[in-house]
């Protein structure tokens, strides 16, 4: 009489044991009798409790014929895992019964039923007759009370984002990163892991997920938000549901679940500061920004953006950031410095390959005509360091000219009236001590011409002459300066590397200003009608800063720090009754308020 030792695990609702032995006696002696003890089995738990034991069930087998070499049977699964089957006496088999766990199943009663058979062969289709027999499982699943069942909560509801079109976010609660917003999901009363999930509307949200389980720990949800740029202006609503739930199923949500977290994202191009020395800030995206110039007659900018072996020249409305126009001007140089004339007739920019000033008309930016540079034995031509209408005209011009480069080997500062040169201009020789013009700047008529040297902690400023002639030192260097310059009332203003520096511009005598400290200035700028210096800075924490200084007491009237995101350049202009604008090489800014003009 052989023994059956092969144990195995029923996944569907039937499948066959192997026997590795038969039965004693033939297929015709007494009738074959399986018996199931218990009889019944019958088990239970709390949907938050302990799964109930395995089960063994003891299987009876009397008169096994000889040709009975297999076990088989199956199983309902309402509420049971698995059941293996040990057949290892001839007599006897064991049955062991795994349930479900209860956080995998709703409260009630699951009823299974259970059948076994000997067979005579391995898929038991040829069941011996008689041999069936059959036990009932239940199963029952009762709720949890409510002092057992866990409570789930977060400490905020609401998740509210101001975004800037510029991809920066300007304050985020309660977190300072759009792509990684985390809320702490608190858990008591947790006997055992519960699942978290979560379920978002995609407005503004690209991802929101939680922790997948927690055993009385923090669970953690994670929301990320699309940038300001891809949104563009407006508001977003979004609803983040979290559900915790006894089963990852969620067959049993927890008490307190779900929980509704709403999200409401409003991106703007603008952020507004209240009060007497508030402003409001406007950003308009123009990637490789570069030149920036003001076009009074028409209240327009015109911003240069390069591209490839062309120049995009952006005519934008100050006071709504609004495109005017677009036009392409493949003759410009870098928009490095560019003038428009006071009637609004021409905008000046250096040319390419040192070639001379390109004199555009506007508005359509149209190339009226080039003022060529004579050649030199040294380049075969000049760049341009500054140029400045003269004024009261819109075709005569003062020029600081290099060798090479912006800020390269200074050659001289001259005149042009269209495209004539005058015959006096102040020469600096090729590496040699003298005038290092880079900057420009007129005083208080068009007698009297300021330069100043390229950025540096310690520059020189010099004071020329002009007349019909051309231009002339008549004095000695003044000393003191260096950097972007500004005149107003009698004052020279310079922003360089050491600070803001503030000259008499008759004696070169430095005057004091007061101004919290400071790693460099950038760029200046004066409206003497208002009486007020326009100075950008980079603060010590990196950050840039405008300062809004009284031109006769050179008191502190204002500032404004900007996010650590931008950094305006050097380069600013005014515009409208009470505005200013400024340049990165991604954005242009556009301030306006009491700040800038009361």
């Amino acid at each position: 009489m052989g023994k059956c030792t092969k144990r195995a695990a029923w996944l569907i609702l039937v499948l066959a044991l192997g026997g590795c032995g038969g039965g004693g006696g033939g297929s015709s002696g007494p009738s074959v009798q399986l018996h199931f003890s218990p009889s019944t089995l019958q088990v239970s738990a709390a949907v938050n409790g302990l799964t109930p034991d395995p089960a063994v069930v003891t299987v009876s087998i009397a008169n096994a014929p000889a040709d009975a070499q297999y076990i088989g049977g199956g199983y309902t699964p309402q509420g049971i895992l698995q059941i293996t089957v040990d057949w290892s006496q001839q007599t006897q088999a064991t049955v062991t019964v795994y349930f479900k766990a209860p956080n995998d199943l709703a409260p009630g009663t699951y009823q299974d039923t259970l059948h076994l058979a000997l067979c005579k062969d391995s898929v038991c289709t040829n069941e011996i007759a008689g041999s069936r027999a059959t036990m009932t499982i239940t199963y029952t699943v009762s709720a949890p009370s409510a002092q057992a069942m866990p409570t789930v909560w977060i400490d905020t509801s609401q998740i509210v984002v101001s975004g800037l079109n510029t991809g920066a976010v300007v304050s985020v609660a309660p977190a300072s990163d759009i792509s990684g917003i985390q809320i702490p999901i608190h858990a008591s009363n947790v006997a055992y892991p519960v699942s978290v999930s979560t379920q978002s509307t995609t407005n503004a949200v690209v991802n929101a997920h939680a922790n997948p389980a927690f055993n009385g720990l923090e669970a953690t949800l994670y929301v990320q938000l699309k940038y300001p740029s891809e949104l563009g202006v407006g508001s977003f609503h979004d609803t983040i549901q979290i559900s915790a739930c006894l089963d990852a199923a969620c067959v049993n949500p927890v008490t307190t679940s779900p929980l509704i977290i709403t999200v409401d994202y409003v991106v703007s191009d603008h952020v507004t500061v209240p009060g007497n020395s508030g402003s409001t800030m406007r950003f308009v995206v123009i990637p490789n920004s570069t030149g920036l110039v003001a076009d009074p007659a028409r209240d327009l900018l015109y911003v240069v953006q390069l591209g490839g072996s062309t120049s995009l020249v952006k005519s934008v409305i100050p006071s709504t950031g609004a495109f005017a126009a677009q036009l392409t001007a493949p003759a410009l140089f870098t928009g490095r410095t560019l003038r428009v004339s006071a009637d609004g007739k021409y905008a000046y920019t250096p040319s390419f390959s040192y070639l001379g000033i390109h004199r555009f008309l506007l508005p359509d930016w149209t190339l009226d005509t080039t003022i060529l540079f004579e050649s030199n034995p040294l380049t075969g031509g000049y760049d341009v360091a500054d140029l400045q209408l003269v004024p009261g005209t819109n075709d005569s011009l003062v020029v600081a000219r290099t060798y090479g480069g912006a800020y390269g080997e200074p050659a001289d500062v001259v005149a042009y009236d269209g495209a004539v040169k005058r015959t006096n201009g102040v020469v600096t020789p090729y590496a040699a001590s003298g005038t290092n013009a880079a900057f420009l700047e007129w005083g208080a008529d068009d007698a009297t011409l300021y330069g100043s040297s390229p950025p540096g902690v310690v520059g020189n400023s010099w004071r020329f002459a002009v007349d019909a002639n051309g231009i002339t030192q008549p004095t000695a260097p003044m000393g003191l300066g260096g950097g972007p310059l500004a005149y107003a009332s009698g004052k020279l203003f310079f922003a360089n590397n050491d600070g803001l520096l503030v000259l008499d511009a008759t004696t070169g005598t430095q005057l004091p200003v007061q101004l919290p400290p400071v790693e460099y200035f950038t760029g200046v700028l004066a409206d003497a009608a208002l009486g007020r210096v326009y100075a950008l800075a980079t603060d010590t924490q990196g950050q840039s800063v405008l300062y809004v200084i009284d031109v006769q007491t050179l008191a502190v009237l204002g500032s404004t720090t900007f996010d650590s995101t931008y950094r305006p350049a050097g380069k600013m202009v005014r515009w409208g009754s009470n505005g200013l604008a400024m340049v990165d090489s991604t954005l242009l800014f556009l301030l306006s308020g009491p700040l800038i003009a009361p």
